[in-house]
C-alpha cells in the first residue's frame, strides 16, 4: 500500500507526540537493544538523488526509501527550501543529521534554521518531527544577508566547543566573477591569522549549486559568514562605482595597503549621493577586515567619519 508523507496541523503533531512520550517505557536507547532484538536488524541504506525542492518533498522521498520511518513536517517548514542533494548507500540517521541545522536565507535576510526531533516507538518505527526556527535579520549599515553573519561584528575569541554544520548561497559573488577558488584562498587567509593550534573550521563548496558547507564552532562559522558579507559588499560598491560617472582625479586613484582610496572634503563632494552610500559601506566592510591592524583601522575610521560628514550634507542629514 502506497505510503503518503502527512504534513501535519500542530494539534495532530502535539496529541501524536503525547502518545510516544506515554509509551516512555518502551523507548529503545543503546543500551535496551539486547531486549529489543527488532531494532538490531541490519540498518536500510539506500540511494538519494534529490535535485532540490522543498523540506516537504525531501520528506516524501525518505518516506518512501525507508518504510520504518515516519515523517511529520510542520506547517511552517514545509516550503523550506532545500539544495540538490546526491547520496549513495546512506540510513536514514544519516539523512537526518544532514538536515539538522541546515540553513536558509530569505529575501529580508531572515535566517531559517531546520530542527529535527527523532523518536523510536515501539514496533521499531521512527518517528521523526522536522521543524525550523527563525532569526531576525541584522540591523548593520550594510544590507542584511544573514543573521549568522552580523554576529560576526561582536564574535570574540572562544574555546572550541562542540561543531555545527551550516550552509548559505555563494551564487551573488560566483555570478559576479569572484570564484570558489578565490572564496577559499580567502578563508584560508583569515584562518591563517589564528593561533597555529587552533582547530580549522571544514569548508565545503560546491559550483553547481553555489553553496557553501562550513562544519565548525560558532564562532568560526560567524567570522567566515562575516567575511563573506565583506566579499559581497565589496562587488556591490565596485558595481555601483562603475555605474556612476567619477571625477577623473578619483578615477585615476588606487586603493592603498589598507585597501582604501584616500579622498580628501573636496573630492568627496564630488561623488553621488550613490556612490557616497557605497564608499560608506565599502569603508565599514573593510573595518572589519582589518581588525588586526590599528594603523589601516584609525585610516578607515578616518575616511568613514569624512565619508558620512559629506553624506549627512547633502541629505539635509537624514
Amino acid at each position: 500500500m502506497q505510503r503518503r508523507h502527512r504534513v501535519n496541523r500542530r494539534i495532530v503533531l502535539s496529541t501524536l507526540l503525547g502518545t510516544v512520550l506515554l509509551a516512555g517505557a518502551s523507548f529503545v536507547h543503546a543500551d535496551d537493544s539486547a531486549s529489543q532484538p527488532v531494532l538490531t536488524k541490519q540498518k536500510k541504506l539506500f540511494d538519494i538523488n534529490f535535485d532540490g525542492g522543498s523540506l516537504s518533498e525531501l520528506a516524501n522521498l525518505l518516506e518512501q526509501e525507508d518504510s520504518t520511518a515516519d515523517i511529520f513536517v510542520q506547517p511552517d517548514a514545509v516550503d523550506f527550501p532545500v539544495p540538490p542533494l546526491s547520496m549513495q548507500a546512506v540510513d536514514m540517521s544519516a539523512c537526518i543529521w544532514m538536515l539538522d541545522h541546515l540553513t536558509s536565507t530569505r529575501e529580508n535576510g531572515e535566517r531559517r534554521t531546520v530542527m529535527t526531533d527523532t523518536y523510536m516507538v515501539p514496533g521499531g518505527t521512527r518517528l521523526v518531527v522536522l521543524g525550523n526556527s527563525f532569526s531576525n535579520p541584522s540591523r548593520s549599515l550594510a544590507t542584511p544577508r544573514n543573521e549568522a553573519r552580523s554576529r560576526a561584528r561582536r564574535a570574540v575569541d572562544e574555546p572550541v566547543r562542540k561543531t555545527t554544520i551550516e550552509t548559505t548561497s555563494i551564487g551573488y559573488l560566483l555570478t559576479r566573477g569572484i570564484t570558489a577558488e578565490t572564496i577559499l584562498e580567502n578563508i584560508k587567509s583569515m584562518q591563517s591569522l589564528e593561533p597555529e593550534q587552533s582547530p580549522r573550521a571544514k569548508v565545503i563548496i560546491s559550483k553547481s549549486s553555489a553553496v557553501i558547507m562550513v562544519n565548525g564552532s560558532r564562532s568560526q562559522i560567524d567570522q567566515i559568514w562575516g567575511l563573506l558579507e565583506a566579499m559581497e559588499d565589496s562587488m556591490r560598491y565596485r558595481s555601483d562605482v562603475a555605474s556612476e560617472p567619477v571625477n577623473e582625479d578619483v578615477a585615476s586613484q588606487e586603493p592603498n595597503e589598507c585597501g582604501v582610496i584616500v579622498m580628501e572634503l573636496e573630492q568627496l563632494e564630488l561623488l553621488t549621493l550613490d556612490q557616497l552610500r557605497s564608499r560608506v559601506t565599502e569603508l565599514s566592510s573593510l573595518r572589519k577586515q582589518m581588525r588586526g591592524n590599528q594603523e589601516c583601522q584609525d585610516l578607515i575610521k578616518t575616511q568613514f567619519m569624512s565619508s558620512m560628514e559629506v553624506l549627512k550634507d547633502k541629505t539635509g542629514g537624514e
